[in-house]
């Protein structure tokens, strides 16, 4: 179990004081008792969810037949969360939809007020339907792939200019206010945390090979990098968030993330979209399906973490932050929210305040890992790594009200998990000091392979010589955008579900399916251009309904096509190092 560093650990780590921050769930027996169980007996269903199934939309026509009909229970099951019910072996429901792959909604015959979630494998079909081979069938059949543009809007880091932030700075200091503009979004717009240096390998000493990148040359297969500490976690809930400043209208909820070492950023900088709840805008949600005990809730808000130090002083900062723009007091029609006028590329007017920030360190003051459990981070105000300061929105309290659960300090829940064998397999070919979605594991796994074997099957020629290579050339510019990544990762998922048995084993056929769905997105990335939100919202739905290939050869309004660069589709490694020299400059 966790515990608070002593006092000679203190002196040893300069902000082993945030240990303090956060704390394992109160029900943690609970936790416990049902960890012990499940490694035994359902290792196997937690491994195959880890593992991972990115169909976090299932298809429309899947839905359309299987809803309303009936299912019966193959097992009790008793719900753990306030979404899931509870059921008795034989009970008969209604499915009703379908959020995940793994947890299915649905309606009780007998009550029809009950209504929940419950694990697939709990349920089955009272008719006879083979449910893989429907869903198979769905998958080869379709051809268009659900990207929701406004997630994608959301999802575009903004560049706010010095002015803009300069004004929100003035407002929140004439206010008193104890939040500040985002940290990470600072250090993203100088440059730092761009996802682009996971898909470039690190070169070694001599300059000539790379030190992150090893293909064993007998079996043409990328070689393992074992780091100290790899994990997943889920974003559960936050609570008792500060209300923004009624003087900032706002646009958009999210929380940031990085690796930090002391106070140096270690790694690329994630976001995740958050959603306030319904019933309290101080309390935000990161997926329409809460986590039980044993599994997560959704990819959405599952991640996975890699890191080679095994340093106590190893967290994760997590800043929980909304995009703002100052309200323009002439424009009294103007909604709330509203992303009209709003730039997503070359937006200035609007910038990232932070509600509050918290650290969770990797690893024990004693060296050892963390379990895994649910983890409660209290947040604090201010600037990260400057002077701790609790975010002061509630008295103090007697202890009879703390035990009671009047604590109304702002925190943030997360749950630790397990990761499966094959995951983990996957995750050790990926390069150490990374945070990110756990549903895009798969395609940067297998564009590391390939990205091996081009660099090193290359007899004569120099590793560092570009080369015309379209997925090695377009990868990186999709990973600038982590909607396009999970939307890239949802199209290989539907590929690699409809191979059969002996193609998935064979790479070079892997390969030619991986390089069909990067050029599948690839078209989506030029849309990015686009300032008007509602010509990027058609522009992306014209592409998903009628493809790349009809567009081009039918007229489509107010959209059309360029040839491309060749630049464009040449992976440069020598170009990138040089740009990565004069941002580090």
């Amino acid at each position: 179990m966790l515990r608070e560093p002593s006092y000679t650990e203190d002196k040893n780590s300069e902000y082993s004081g945030y240990s303090e921050s956060y704390s394992t769930s109160s029900h943690t027996h609970t936790e416990s008792s049902s960890e012990s169980n499940y490694s035994s007996e359902d290792e196997e269903e937690e491994e195959d969810y880890i593992e991972g199934s990115n169909m976090n939309i299932m298809d429309e026509k899947l839905m359309s037949s299987f809803k309303n009909k009936k299912l019966v229970a193959l097992y009790d099951y008793v719900g753990s969360t306030d979404d899931e019910i509870s059921c008795n072996q034989g009970d008969e429901f209604i499915f009703i939809q379908c959020d995940t792959p793994d947890w299915w909604y649905v309606k009780s015959v007998k009550d029809e007020n009950v209504c929940g979630y419950l694990p697939r494998t709990y349920v089955q079909f009272v008719e006879d339907i083979d449910l893989e081979k429907e869903l198979t069938k769905v998958m080869v059949e379709s051809n268009q792939f659900i990207i929701d543009p406004e997630l994608l809007k959301k999802s575009i880091q903004l560049k706010s200019s010095k002015k803009t932030e300069q004004s929100i700075k003035s407002i929140l200091e004439g206010n008193k206010s104890e939040m500040s503009l985002s940290y990470l979004s600072q250090l993203r717009n100088e440059g730092k945390g761009s996802m682009n240096e996971v898909f470039m390998p690190t070169l070694d000493k001599t300059g000539i090979s790379f030190q992150d990148l090893y293909l064993d040359p007998n079996t043409q297969t990328l070689l393992p990098i074992i780091s100290q500490c790899t994990s997943a976690f889920s974003l559960i809930s936050a609570k008792n968030i500060p209300q923004v400043l009624p003087e900032f209208d706002i646009h958009n909820y999210y929380v940031k993330m990085a690796l930090f070492r002391n106070s140096m950023i270690c790694s690329n900088i994630h976001n995740i979209i958050a959603t306030p709840s319904q019933d309290s805008s101080t309390n935000w949600k990161f997926s329409a399906k809460s986590s039980s005990l044993l599994f997560p809730g959704d990819d959405e808000n599952t991640c996975f973490v890699r890191s080679n130090n095994s340093d106590y002083n190893m967290y994760i900062l997590f800043e929980l932050c909304v995009a703002v723009s100052v309200k323009d007091e002439k424009d009294e029609t103007k909604t709330k929210g509203s992303l009209e006028n709003i730039s997503f590329k070359k937006s200035s007017n609007v910038a990232d305040i932070c509600c509050g920030w918290g650290l969770f360190p990797l690893f024990t003051p004693d060296g050892g890992p963390i379990e895994n459990r649910t983890y409660e981070i209290k947040l604090n105000s201010g600037m990260p790594f400057e002077e701790q300061k609790q975010i002061s929105n509630v008295s103090k309290k007697g202890i009879f009200q703390s035990l009671l659960g009047t604590d109304k300090n702002p925190r943030l829940n997360i749950r630790v998990w397990k990761l499966g064998k094959s995951m983990l397999s996957q995750i050790n070919t990926l390069p150490v000091n990374i945070i990110s979605f756990i549903s895009i594991v798969p395609i940067l796994s297998i564009y590391r392979s390939y990205l091996a074997q081009i660099l090193h099957n290359m007899p004569n020629k120099s590793i560092l010589e570009p080369k015309f290579n379209p997925v090695l050339a377009i990868m990186p510019k999709i990973g600038e955008y982590p909607e396009l990544l999970r939307y890239l990762a949802l199209v290989w998922d539907y590929k690699f579900k409809s191979l059969k048995r002996s193609e998935k084993k064979q790479f070079s056929i892997l390969i030619q399916y991986f390089k069909d769905c990067v050029l599948t997105v690839w078209p989506l990335i030029s849309l990015l251009d686009i300032e008007n939100i509602d010509i990027l919202s058609s522009g992306i739905n014209l592409i998903q309904q009628k493809g790349p290939i009809a567009c081009l050869l039918n007229e489509m309004g107010e959209f059309g096509y360029k040839p491309f660069d060749i630049e464009e589709l040449t992976f440069d490694y020598l170009n990138y190092a040089e740009s990565l020299n004069e941002k580090a400059t």
